[in-house]
């Protein structure tokens, strides 16, 4: 049975006008539609109440928030229809074909080189201003990353713990994050990594951010991830179809953040970490050669 966006997809050209217009915004504006009452979807969409009402009645839900779910469910199988397909996960049922350089070291270094180029030219530097500035005004950030991403939010909770003098990892325990997040205080922020495939845990959270007005910052390999429609701030890196999977983006744009908060609070940075250092090679912890 197809999914709410097949079925708008196939029917669309057949609609009454305003109908149509209706199903092209939805088509387009599906991910920001699930957080819309009828009243601003008819009012985003230039159609009336009656048309909103009529198109949901047609494909045979009960009620609008019935439709709405439906429609968030979609994007929910498109994201699993797509780690199915990946040839990284599924090579050897699939019977994809295996990459025509064999030399792994060589095959990595090349793909990798070239989503660190493309991210250096099409992320939003508008966009990481903004981050930077929400991560040194913040009070705490909390850092999330499961699953693939857990690495990369474990080394972010490291790296700006450096400058962040309150951080807090939210990956540790899956459970807790819940209670930490309904506890949150003004001027905390989310700090969330998702590369591909994303779960159902950090969907939940990103919805529970957009609830308590927790301000969402998002860093993804993927535009069509869920939890960009709860995200304040968003950095969509580029992803690979290739075998060779690689995670580098995601650490070269942490460390990009890094680089930017230690320059934006210096001499003070520059200070702190001098001092750390000066502690750690007297009391043995590291050489100094």
């Amino acid at each position: 049975m197809k999914n709410l966006l097949e079925r708008l997809s196939t029917i669309e050209s057949t609609l009454p006008t305003k109908q149509k217009k209706l199903c092209e915004y939805i088509t387009a504006n599906g991910k920001s539609v699930y957080l819309m009452s009828v009243g601003s979807l008819s009012e985003a969409a230039g159609v009336g109440r009656a048309t909103v009402i009529r198109l949901v009645e047609s494909l045979g839900y009960p009620s609008y928030a019935e439709f709405k779910k439906a429609l968030n469910a979609s994007y929910f199988e498109a994201a699993e229809n797509h780690y199915h397909s990946n040839p990284f996960f599924w090579a050897d049922e699939q019977g994809a074909l295996l990459p025509e350089d064999t030399d792994s070291i060589n095959a990595c270094c090349g793909e990798s080189m070239r989503l660190l180029q493309q991210a250096a030219k099409e992320l939003d530097r508008t966009q990481f201003g903004k981050i930077v500035d929400i991560l040194i005004a913040s009070w705490r950030v909390n850092v999330l990353g499961l699953r693939t991403s857990a690495a990369i939010a474990r080394y972010a909770y490291y790296m700006l713990g450096y400058f962040i003098p309150d951080i807090r990892d939210l990956s540790e325990n899956e459970s807790l994050a819940y209670d930490w997040l309904i506890n949150a205080h003004q001027g905390e922020v989310m700090l969330m990594f998702a590369s591909m495939p994303v779960t159902a845990t950090s969907v939940r959270l990103a919805e529970l951010c957009h609830e308590r007005g927790i301000p969402l910052v998002v860093i993804t390999d993927r535009e069509d991830t869920p939890v960009l429609e709860y995200a304040t701030y968003q950095l969509v890196l580029p992803h690979t179809e290739s075998t060779r999977a690689t995670s580098l983006p995601f650490y070269m744009v942490l460390e990009a953040l890094i680089n930017e908060i230690g320059t934006r609070l210096a001499p003070l940075s520059v200070q702190k970490m001098n001092e750390i250092n000066r502690y750690i090679i007297s009391e043995g912890i590291i050489r100094n050669q």
